[in-house]
């Protein structure tokens, strides 16, 4: 069995100065602030090592290779690869990489067409530009069944099986090889490794694949721009919870409550002549593809979800588009679309023009002013049926829909608190979410998670409950009306992205809004 894992190496986003952020272009050196592996990259590293122990113990040979696109990584993540238990790294070196996701599945490939594997393993992003349609234009080129959002793995007797989680529970999934697996939401981190096997890697050179291409930045690669903190937050005068939890609900839950979910994104007027059709990412592969050949639209939109790329990969490679996930559009010209999305862990603004015919996943809302094709729902694509399933968990009360307000957990709730949250937003029929710390911590399901890497919401008001705030989160909020902060860290980066912040406990407030809702009358 031969099992290759894709993987990414980024720099570390949080180390960068300011000053560079100003001016950052593709070369900019920030070398200073050192490089590690994609951390959902690493998930998929480490799973792909214990498949191969599992197949040990079924007396079946397997070998793992660690492949990445892009430039070649610092001596130390090798010497890792190895040591952890690689039997081969390669690097498909090319400096094109970090924003252009049909490139980098296009040289893996290459790659992956001269050699036989069994079972591709990645993360759901790859390089700065992180879009998320690398696993599926990947799957797509290649012909294989795709199982996406894994959070675990294991060797199966008649295929590879996978935990899933979706907006209908947990499921476990089984497809037959090869196959490929998109790794999101796992809690596994890679090894380990001792001195001796470091050592023993120091000498071990990676396989290095140039491009046929001289390796240079496309000049057509857009505009990066810092985004600008927005808001203006104010402070409540008094510290005490139940008056905090008393004035929040009165001026500013409650009022909100009758008011809609979210609000149409910003979306430009479509141009007279313009052909434009969405489609909802369930419907049948085959169904959508007859109907799109019919219509030939210059642009087409789907959602932002796990489905909603893997049908757009699809598409695009079917009929030539250009394709970009996960962006917002900004305007339309004569010959094409300029989109922007958030990029190197949501601090910078990617702006981009496309060109006609284009195939975009929307991370917001779809607009009514698109019209809705209407085939057949079904599975995404045939192939990717799997060869059986079963859910092992309903889904969890709560979710993200609600009644105009979004109540959202972080770290700084704590699992307690967490649970009295997700109650206090049912009790006032309002939507609940999470970041993705939080969910990797096992406090609801992946689907709950509020940022760059989940939903992006645009609520009337939306409460954060102890988010430190990150700007991959805080690129799931920023649409919303009002937003209100709480946190116990005067210098909390979430009160830079809020209308009010509460310097307070969040646990300690949860139980105040939970009493303090008790004796009012809540619009559901």
């Amino acid at each position: 069995m031969r099992i290759l894992v894709c993987f990414k190496v980024l720099p570390c986003w949080e180390k960068v100065l300011e000053s560079d952020w100003e001016h950052f272009a593709p070369g900019t050196d920030i070398s200073y602030a050192g490089t590690a592996f994609n951390c959902l990259d690493e998930a998929a590293l480490e799973l792909a090592l214990r498949i191969r122990e599992q197949a040990a113990k079924r007396g079946e040979a397997a070998l793992c290779t660690a492949a990445t696109v892009g430039k070649i990584p610092s001596a130390p993540l090798i010497e890792t690869l190895y040591a952890a238990g690689f039997d081969e790294v390669a690097v498909l070196e090319d400096d094109r990489a970090d924003f252009d996701p049909g490139l980098v599945s296009s040289r893996l490939s290459d790659y992956l067409k001269e050699r036989s594997f069994d079972l591709i393993i990645c993360g759901p992003y790859s390089g700065m530009a992180d879009t998320g349609a690398v696993p599926f234009l990947l799957a797509a080129r290649l012909g294989l069944p795709t199982l996406a959002g894994a959070r675990e793995l294991s060797l199966g007797e008649k295929g590879i099986e996978a935990v899933i989680p979706d907006e209908k529970g947990l499921w476990l999934r089984c497809v037959r090889l090869p196959a490929l697996v998109s790794v999101d939401g796992s809690s596994a981190v890679l090894r380990a490794v001792s001195l001796r096997a470091r050592l023993n890697a120091k000498e071990r050179a990676p396989l290095i694949f140039r491009a046929a291409e001289p390796a240079a930045f496309p000049a057509a690669i857009g505009g990066l721009s810092r985004p600008k903190d927005s808001r203006s937050c104010t402070y409540p005068g008094t510290e005490n919870s139940a008056a905090l939890a008393s004035e929040l609900l009165n001026k500013h839950i409650l009022p909100a409550g009758g008011a809609s979910t979210g609000t149409t994104p910003r979306f430009p007027v479509l141009p007279n002549g313009l052909q434009a059709v969405r489609y909802d990412a369930s419907a049948a592969f085959g169904v959508v593809l007859e109907d799109f050949r019919k219509r030939r639209p210059e642009l087409t939109l789907l959602p932002d979800t796990a489905s909603g790329r893997r049908l757009a990969a699809h598409l695009s490679l079917e009929f030539g588009c250009t394709l970009l996930c996960g962006v917002g559009v900004l305007s339309f010209g004569k010959d094409g679309v300029t989109v922007r999305r958030k990029v190197c862990a949501a601090n910078l603004d990617w702006t981009k023009e496309l060109r006609f015919p284009a195939v975009l996943t929307l991370s917001g809302l779809m607009p009514d002013s698109v019209a809705l094709a209407s085939p057949v729902a079904g599975t995404a694509a045939p192939s990717d049926a799997p060869l059986w399933e079963r859910r092992l968990e309903a889904p969890a009360e709560g979710g993200l829909s609600g009644n105009g307000t979004i109540v959202i957990c972080g770290m700084g709730a704590g699992s307690a608190g967490c649970k009295k949250a997700r109650a206090l937003a049912q009790r006032l029929g309002a939507g609940f979410g999470l970041t993705r710390s939080a969910a990797l911590n096992g406090w609801g399901p992946m689907d709950e998670i509020v940022g760059q890497s989940g939903k992006v919401l645009s609520p009337s008001v939306c409460l954060v409950l102890g988010a430190s705030g990150a700007r991959a989160f805080t690129a799931g909020i920023e649409d919303s009306g009002l937003v209100i902060a709480v946190n116990t860290d005067k210098d909390a980066l979430i009160f830079r992205h809020a209308d009010i912040g509460i310097r307070a406990d969040a646990p300690t407030l949860i139980d105040a809004l939970l009493t303090a809702s008790e004796n009012m009358e809540v619009k559901r």
